[in-house]
């Protein structure tokens, strides 16, 4: 993956639904070091890879 600009840390999270996302995004943001989230939802893919 490539990431530009000012993300600190890029989380690769599938979920199966938007409920299942939002309690994982929750964990994230409960943590003591995050300060803040952003989220960004990818419907496909751009270029299929094959994974490794």
């Amino acid at each position: 993956m490539t990431v530009s600009g000012d993300a600190d840390a890029l989380v690769h999270m599938p979920a199966s639904d938007v409920k299942q996302l939002e309690r994982a995004l929750e964990r994230i943001r409960d943590e003591p070091n995050v300060d803040h989230t952003r989220s960004v939802i990818v419907l496909s893919r751009l270029i299929d890879r094959p994974r490794t």
